[in-house]
């Protein structure tokens, strides 16, 4: 991160590519969420859900749901409706406590672009009865758009 913050960007990607392939289950996917956020500022939208698919898919708990999350909003920027609405999926099925209801209030969106109201009302009724207080806010609105 500190050759990123002076500007050396080639040389952040590779020091943190190399801190994904060393395999250090702290380390790997950490920089897999870093290069993710570094790749996707620099407009390499493949490359940054090629990186968030490697730290969604890791075994820490917190930067999975957050590299779902990512990896969804991405997909659904580049119209992968079924792309997005799997890494919504399994950042619900991880029940992170934050990650999820976000991820359920993205899969309501996909949902409703997909012509699924019903899976959408399911999405964000699942935000709402989940406390979050920032998605449950956003899964009322949407639902009573929907209505």
């Amino acid at each position: 991160m500190l050759l990123e913050q002076i500007g050396d960007r080639r040389g952040a990607q590779s020091a943190l590519r190399q801190a994904m392939a060393s395999g250090h289950p702290g380390a790997g996917p950490g920089a897999a969420w870093l290069l993710g956020m570094i790749l996707q500022d620099s407009g390499d939208i493949a490359g940054a859900c090629e990186a968030f698919q490697q730290a969604m898919a890791s075994d820490n708990h917190e930067l999975a749901g957050r590299a779902a999350i990512r990896l969804a909003t991405l997909l659904a920027g580049q119209n992968d409706l079924p792309g997005a609405a799997n890494a919504c999926q399994i950042a619900i099925r991880s029940g992170h406590p934050d990650a999820a209801p976000r991820a359920a209030v993205i899969l309501g969106l996909v949902r409703t672009q997909q012509g699924d109201t019903a899976a959408a009302r399911g999405a964000y009724q699942y935000a709402i009865d989940s406390g979050h207080q920032e998605a449950a806010r956003m899964a009322a609105s949407h639902l009573r758009e929907l209505r």
